[in-house]
């Protein structure tokens, strides 16, 4: 039986700062025709002329940040469930740090009718620190914000290793690289 041939997937890309998320999402988009949803792109255009000068090394306000894709997140995930409602597929390069992150869009794509599928990009951490000191030199290809050595280092301690109870098909990919 072909269960699930005629049901969309909501893709979910999950991984570390660096992993290479954007120019994956972006390959499987063109790929299966889906339309992007970028986390990054949404923050840059909707709060990137608002966000609060830290000053020369002073702290980033992660608070600010994070109720701002909190509130990007309920948007896109109201778009994605019109394209699912239209038997399309969706791309959600979102960073999915977190378990309970994760397992909210697992569940509300159940619940909008669509598959789920998690594609996990490991990357070592040097080949991410190179690619990110890249990314904010070149300011091109994925570029959307700089990067600092704070933010990088302060991602790191909010990633959560996929769980046994992530029920949903996992896709691992060790080796992504840059296009």
């Amino acid at each position: 039986m072909e269960k699930d041939l005629d049901r969309p997937i909501a893709y979910l890309i999950c991984g570390k700062v660096g992993s290479g998320k954007t120019t994956y999402a972006t390959r499987l988009a063109t790929e299966r025709q889906a339309p992007i949803f970028s986390i990054d792109a949404w923050m840059v255009t909707l709060f990137g002329a608002d966000t609060p000068s830290s000053g020369a090394g002073g702290p980033i306000d992660f608070a600010w940040y994070a109720e701002r894709v909190d509130r990007c997140e309920a948007m896109i995930w109201e778009l994605c469930k019109q394209q699912i409602a239209q038997h399309r597929n969706v791309v959600l390069d979102l960073g999915f740090l977190r378990v309970a992150r994760r397992q909210r869009f697992v569940e509300w794509a159940a619940a909008a009718g669509a598959e789920v599928q998690v594609h996990l990009l490991e990357v070592d951490i040097t080949t991410r620190r190179e690619r990110v000191a890249a990314r904010n030199r070149l300011r091109a290809g994925t570029f959307s914000f700089a990067v600092t050595d704070e933010m990088f280092d302060f991602a790191e301690t909010l990633f959560e290793p996929l769980a046994a109870t992530e029920i949903h098909r996992v896709v691992l990919d060790h080796d992504v690289s840059p296009a």
